[in-house]
């Protein structure tokens, strides 16, 4: 499967500056609950400024179901945030909106969280007309990774 192939998630554009997040696989696909049966293998590719990174993280697709909700009020209302947080730190996006309709990203990236990680820290801006095609790719996402035990998200959240 090459590149093209993958699920993915780009904020920015492929022809200049870019976060791409490309998912591989289950990490553990045999698990069926939703603490280990939600890990996806995923490729992480940046190119901002004179940076070109690339590296693999485990990543939750539900984080990304949190994100795609922090998008969609963004879509709405123009200010306030929307964050997308990892478990494991290895990708950090927050996005402000001004309340004109344009948006910045403020990004991390560490490439191994912990004491040997080495960090990125970067923007990217985009515009309202962009959110759309960043939650439907989080719609394919959630498609082609679908949540396990989606009830468990309601449980921690309070919902019956």
């Amino acid at each position: 499967m090459t590149d093209t192939d993958k699920i993915k998630f780009i904020l920015g554009k492929e022809t200049s500056e870019y976060l791409l997040i490309l998912v591989d696989n289950f990490a553990y696909p045999d698990s069926t609950d939703f603490w280990d049966g939600n890990w996806i293998n995923t490729r992480i590719k940046i190119k901002v400024g004179g940076f070109i990174g690339d590296y693999r993280a485990q990543l939750r697709n539900v984080d990304f179901l949190d994100f795609k909700n922090g998008l969609e009020r963004l879509y709405n209302k123009l200010d306030g945030y929307a964050n997308f947080n990892c478990l494991e730190d290895y990708i950090q996006i927050k996005i402000k909106g001004d309340g004109l309709g344009h948006f910045s990203a403020d990004c991390v990236a560490n490439d191994s969280p912990g004491i040997y990680g080495h960090e990125l820290n970067f923007s990217i801006n985009f515009d309202q007309t962009e959110i759309h095609s960043l939650t439907k790719m989080i719609d394919d996402l959630l498609i082609g990774f679908p949540i396990k035990d989606i009830e468990q998200i309601q449980k921690n959240k309070g919902i019956k």
